[in-house]
């Protein structure tokens, strides 16, 4: 069918940052297209003409839970609204992965146990379904840094010291300047 003669179109493009000059091709389509809008995801910038950008942050406390929530229904796990959900939501930063990844150990430990357990480390978070990026936290952090040039990733890696906000003295003392 030509897709020039129907109406609105919407493409909903993933991950786009694994494709070299995404951003090229996607003005292309959407020149041909005048009627479609393209949302993409990407950690890196697409370069689009007329691409419009949005940071995502950490899920806030509420939505984290209701993502644990909603994840631990999906596999049939109960969960009871407690404490240690909230630690557990907290302890991972409201980071959408590690909170699905969470849901899953649900069935082996309760909240609280596996907050202890994540403390000790992370690798109790493991999903070997997932696509290789996805299966745990470290997968994740090591396919990021892969996206960036070698200083960038080693600049990365030496900011990996601080723990919470920092003065730009000290990300200079740290990762030179």
């Amino acid at each position: 069918a030509d897709l020039r003669s129907r109406g609105s179109l919407l493409l909903v493009l993933d991950n786009l940052e694994g494709i070299r000059d995404a951003g090229t091709a996607l003005n292309s389509l959407l020149e041909q297209l005048p009627h479609a809008t393209a949302l993409a995801t990407s950690q890196l910038p697409v370069r689009g003409a007329h691409e419009r950008r949005l940071q995502l942050d950490r899920l806030d406390e509420r939505d984290a839970l209701a993502l644990l929530s909603r994840c631990a229904a999906r596999l049939d796990v109960p969960l009871a609204d407690d404490r240690g959900c909230l630690e557990l939501v907290e302890l991972l930063d409201g980071l959408p992965l590690g909170i699905e990844l969470a849901a899953g150990r649900l069935r082996l430990f309760r909240p609280a146990e596996l907050v202890r357990r994540l403390r000790e480390s992370t690798t109790v978070l493991q999903d070997h379904a997932r696509t290789d990026r996805q299966q745990s936290l470290g997968a994740a952090l090591e396919w990021t840094l892969g996206l960036l040039d070698p200083e960038a990733a080693e600049v990365f890696r030496r900011l990996g010291v601080f723990a919470g906000p920092v003065e730009l003295e000290d990300i200079e003392a740290v990762a030179g300047a």
